[in-house]
């Protein structure tokens, strides 16, 4: 399936073939530059008025030129003047073959004053956030977004949809401290056990080096129990330091620890160790600070906080 988008801002292709991609299958997306006839910084409704232009003026070259595509997306930056205060926004046009017509718009944030009376002079805000940041491709990378919040959001992220991603997360552990030696310098290894929301996904042998370096390992992750696990708004990760427990195989990578508590075995943690009196363990829970009346973890929050990405699709 083709696309046409009224850009060659690679921002607005990305956005594009990402959203589709969540419905069709085999989507091609081109970028074609072409007019708006709204001014370069649309102001309320001359945004919308901006993104279906682009969006005609795509269909109308595919009929001209018998290009074959079947949706034509014109995506306008722009600014909204509501309840006296001006936000920046991006309104979406999309037409079918047949000339139905749909629209959007992505979130928006608040302007700031100074940028406010330029926009409203006529100045693009490209093209002072080029002026602030001193780099001219900002609008084609994270935007002013993604300068506000330091990368947290990008300009891309305004017009994705994730809803659905695809391949897998991970999740980060990293431990400093005397998780290794017990007993004595190398006399006995001690395991940490990795809990999420109650369920072991593994245990991990740091080695027998007793010195206090930062020590990382990654855990592979599904949507599914991603899912799952931010199901309550939260997810809590539970680390435990004890002695490694092996599979029947006697392998060598174990699959949970015994709870090392005031130098007591108390078995393997998940069987019940007294949390609340053992210091060997340290439970961090990751907790959405926005509003989210569902309780459920926002998808594009737990890509990000997860690494979760569209991984086979590159």
């Amino acid at each position: 399936m083709k696309i046409l988008v009224g850009s060659k801002n690679p921002v607005k292709i990305d956005a594009a073939k990402e959203a589709f991609s969540q419905y069709f299958s085999d989507v091609e997306v081109e970028g074609i530059d072409v007019d708006s006839s709204v001014p370069e910084q649309p102001l309320d409704e001359e945004t919308f008025e901006g993104s279906e232009y682009r969006a005609m003026i795509l269909k109308k070259l595919n009929e001209k030129a018998n290009i074959g595509a079947s949706f034509f997306v014109g995506i306008e930056g722009g600014a909204i003047n509501i309840y006296s205060k001006w936000f920046a926004f991006g309104a979406v046009c999309i037409i079918d073959q047949s000339g139905k017509i749909g629209f959007g718009t992505s979130p928006m944030f608040e302007l700031w004053q100074e940028a406010v009376e330029d926009i409203l002079n006529g100045v693009e805000l490209g093209d002072v956030m080029a002026k602030i940041t001193g780099d001219s491709e900002v609008k084609r990378k994270g935007g002013a977004v993604g300068f506000l919040t330091k990368g947290v959001v990008e300009r891309k992220d305004l017009t994705d949809v994730p809803t659905n991603p695809t391949g897998d997360g991970t999740l980060t552990i990293r431990v400093r401290g005397d998780y290794c030696c017990y007993g004595g310098s190398g006399s006995y290894s001690e395991a940490i056990g990795v809990v999420v929301e109650g369920t072991s996904i593994g245990a991990w042998l740091p080695g027998a080096d007793c010195d206090y370096y930062l020590l990382t390992k990654t855990y592979t992750v599904t949507q599914e129990q991603l899912r799952g696990w931010a199901s309550d708004g939260k997810v809590e990760v539970t680390l435990v330091q004890g002695a490694a427990l092996y599979p029947a195989d006697e392998g060598t990578v174990p699959n949970h620890v015994n709870c090392l508590c005031s130098g007591y075995f108390y078995g393997p943690y998940e069987g019940g160790c007294p949390a609340a009196e053992c210091g060997n363990i340290n439970i961090v829970t990751l907790e959405y600070e926005g509003t989210n009346k569902s309780k459920a973890l926002p998808m594009n929050w737990i890509m990000k906080k997860f690494g979760l990405g569209n991984k086979d699709r590159e």
